[in-house]
């Protein structure tokens, strides 16, 4: 049997039955094929076209020849890189929804895994009724009267349900002592992430603008010269804050963790040490607010083994106090972005973009840099900075339930938008006006209506009190500090949700469900 908590690989020398024997085959037979796979990977900046059949060969060996156990190790993998691919690929329609194709192959083998149960297990899965009930809801603006049709209707139907399997997945073929090395692999993930934002930044940005045409057109005249965000391997500026902000919970957690790894928590370490100047490239103020937040938020679990936690963190914060105090103390004295007059901004994005940091010194930070980088962090600490971002949501959905609390259909809001803005923009009633969201409340309100708020809601609320009451309930064998850990998690996410409808989207949505399927995991596995 393939043991993924402990790292081993198959071994043909041990006893085995022949349908191991066969899953054993099939991993050999994809490994391999890797080393050619990144071989031509490689070739990618002479001939680009060859992302379209490298992904498809990743995407065919993730999908058709691992066990599912594995594929959904490397189904993270891939999505860790897909806004690379699909930049260089100039948005190709198969390597666009590479993804939702890998997802849809990986659900159809869970459906016809006898082993595991098959189609039969999924309605048993915990609170699978108010995930039916969302979901019935979400079916019916199908034939929502303002709705744009049954094409954007489907599209825009997988925001809302294709992580949701993802999680059934994680929750039916990954087993509770899986659960570690599923958290060290989003670690390293997104390490990997926080290295590449931070050459990347102290490099300059010709070299990623040099790939393709779509970087130069997705940065514009904002993201350019001393306001340029890094994007790493994701499809917008700034992107690698995501995958930061989203893993620093469980990172927490592995650093942490009672009797926990010395392996897991040098990878932590690793994590923390190069997140925290990448977030400060980035320059994304809701991905340091929330990085920081639920670094504590998990540290502060009051169960068992407190005093041991507050010990380590105590230790880590002493050491980066050290390090970071002069860095720190510029910061926060540091004059609000919002203070520096509009032709000083024009002027830092006209800054040179040449493959340095700026000055003319390769992996130094210029002096505009600089300048930018303390305003941006400096406006943390002004509170216009949190009360005045993302105002409006609740004044347009007021506006718009005056007209309709049912919704006016899918595909309406932010990027799902993006293809359907001609049927958008021809509609009389509802025009291009509510395709601005930058609210996820806001964005399933305007959708969904009223009901569907409700609904998703209600079955978020219901999941997450369930994660909180088993944390605190010292009477079940079950890994409380693990259930408050992914509690804290999706809490976080719902209330930056008030600045993003990220959770429709990759990786935020694959990481939110993750926490949720972890956590019901734990809970129905030892309580």
């Amino acid at each position: 049997m393939i043991r993924i908590d402990r790292f081993h690989l198959p071994s043909f020398n041990a006893p085995s039955t022949e349908g191991g024997l066969l899953r054993e085959a099939r991993f050999w037979a994809f490994l391999s094929a890797v080393p050619g796979i990144l071989a031509a990977s490689l070739l990618f900046l002479s001939v680009r076209q060859l992302w379209i059949p490298c992904a498809g060969m990743v995407a065919a060996g993730i999908a058709l020849v691992l066990p599912i156990e594995y594929a959904i190790f490397a189904f993270l993998g891939y999505l860790s890189i897909e806004g690379a691919l699909k930049i260089n690929s100039n948005y190709n329609p198969i390597v666009h929804v590479g993804g939702d194709l890998l997802l849809m192959v990986l659900l159809i083998r869970s459906f016809l895994d006898r082993r595991s149960g098959g189609f039969a297990k999924y309605p048993h899965t915990p609170f699978f009724k108010v995930i039916a009930i969302f979901s019935i809801w979400l079916f019916l603006q199908f034939v929502n009267p303002f709705g744009l049709g049954l094409a954007p209707s489907i599209a825009g139907s997988k925001l809302y349900l294709s992580m949701i399997f993802f999680a059934f997945l994680i929750f039916h073929h990954l087993e509770r002592k899986h659960i570690d090395a599923l958290f060290l692999c989003v670690v390293v993930l997104a390490t990997v992430q926080a290295v590449l934002a931070s050459v990347e930044y102290l490099y300059g940005q010709s070299f990623v603008l040099a790939l393709h045409s779509r970087y130069k057109t997705i940065a514009g005249a904002r993201f350019v010269g001393s306001l340029y965000r890094p994007f790493g391997t994701s499809a917008v500026p700034g992107g690698p804050s995501v995958w930061i902000f989203l893993t620093s919970p469980m990172a927490m957690y592995l650093l942490i963790k009672p009797n926990g790894s010395l392996v897991k928590m040098i990878f932590a370490g690793l994590f923390f040490a190069a997140s925290i100047p990448a977030l400060f490239f980035c320059q994304v103020r809701t991905a340091m607010v929330i990085f920081a937040v639920g670094a504590v938020a998990v540290g502060g679990f009051p169960g068992q083994g407190f005093k041991k936690r507050m010990g380590r963190m105590s230790l880590i914060l002493a050491v980066a106090a050290i390090v970071l105090f002069p860095k720190v103390e510029a910061f926060f004295l540091a004059p609000d972005v919002a203070d520096v007059p509009v032709s000083a901004l024009k002027n830092a994005a006209a800054a040179p973009t040449q493959a340095t940091g700026g000055n003319g010194k390769a992996g130094e930070i210029s002096s505009a840099q600089m300048e930018k980088l303390t305003e941006r962090f400096g406006s943390l600490g002004k509170k216009g900075t949190f009360t005045s971002a993302r105002s409006g949501a609740l004044d347009a959905m007021i506006e718009l339930g005056q007209q309709t609390i049912f919704g006016i259909g899918l595909s309406r809001v932010g990027a799902a938008s993006a293809l359907w803005a001609a049927r958008i923009a021809s509609d009389p009633l509802f025009g291009l006006k509510w395709s601005f969201g930058d609210n996820l409340y806001r964005t399933i309100f305007t959708e969904l209506g009223l009901p569907g708020l409700v609904a998703w809601l209600t079955m978020i609320g219901l999941i997450l009190s369930f994660l909180v009451r088993t944390s605190l309930d010292s009477t079940l064998k079950v890994d409380h500090f693990l259930l408050w850990t992914c509690a804290m998690a999706v809490v976080l996410l719902l209330l930056g949700g008030w600045g993003s409808e990220g959770i429709l989207y990759t990786p935020v949505s694959t990481i939110f469900w993750l926490y949720i399927a972890v956590g019901l995991k734990e809970a129905y596995s030892g309580g």
